[in-house]
């Protein structure tokens, strides 16, 4: 874990929990339940997805790719305040958000489509703002930042050659509209798509190519980068990581 301040918010980096531990009963880690209270807070939405209240009403988002994932948070203080996902595709690892959206196959082949194999995408998800914090829009695109800072770096600067980056985004909030400001393209073929879950219509986006970013995004992907710490320590520490989650 690595921890900075920006601004008035302190920035840090969780890497992947051991999986297998963790689903065979370990209790989990207290910023991982702080991010699942936060995350069904803001999907419950007062009351419009129902299923982020758990039968004894708590507001809480499990999933169990949470364990697999890189984590960026964001504390004002001692509150957490926003959180996204970064989520590195494994052969046989769970399913990402975007590939149970779309269906396997569906996901098989976009990929195909876009030249890039499973083990080179990175998905980012649950990009969670406080609303309380959203106003200036500044908190979303930090995060959105960082985790792409970091999805590059998860491929050690391969991305520009071979590896893709993949987002669902819900359009009713109009994430998908600060995404392709930031430079990500919809994927073709696909246009919005209901998803229950969410009790929204998603689009699916994706980056390629660093060069399609908007430019000042990219200075605050360098800023971000600096923030939350990522080093070439780190790189290596994340290849030995997922080459023994491969293995298993």
């Amino acid at each position: 874990m690595t921890g900075a301040r920006s601004l008035s918010l302190s920035w840090h980096l969780r890497s992947p929990l051991q999986g297998r531990s963790y689903c065979a009963g370990r209790s989990l880690p207290d910023w991982l339940k702080e991010v699942r209270s936060l995350r069904g807070s803001v999907l419950f939405d007062n009351g419009r997805r129902r299923n982020f209240r758990t039968e004894e009403g708590l507001l809480f988002d499990a999933d169990p790719i949470d364990l697999y994932a890189y984590h960026i948070l964001a504390y004002d203080e001692m509150r957490l305040v926003g959180c996204v996902r970064i989520y590195p595709l494994i052969s046989n690892g769970f399913s990402c958000v975007t590939e149970q959206i779309l269906g396997g196959k569906t996901f098989s082949e976009l990929l195909y489509r876009l030249g890039a194999q499973r083990t080179e995408t990175v998905e980012i998800g649950r990009w969670i703002v406080h609303p309380a914090y959203r106003a200036s829009g500044r908190p979303a695109v930090q995060l959105a930042a960082a985790s792409a800072a970091l999805a590059i770096t998860l491929e050690n600067g391969s991305l520009v050659q071979r590896g893709i980056v993949v987002c669902s985004a819900g359009t009713g909030d109009g994430q998908d509209l600060m995404l392709a400001r930031i430079g990500l393209a919809e994927v073709p073929t696909t246009g919005p798509i209901k998803c229950d879950e969410f009790q929204d219509h998603v689009r699916v986006m994706y980056c390629s190519n660093t060069q399609q970013l908007n430019p000042r995004f990219l200075r605050i992907m360098d800023e971000m980068a600096k923030t939350i710490g990522i080093t070439r320590r780190f790189v290596k520490f994340d290849h030995l990581f997922r080459q023994k989650i491969e293995a298993k």
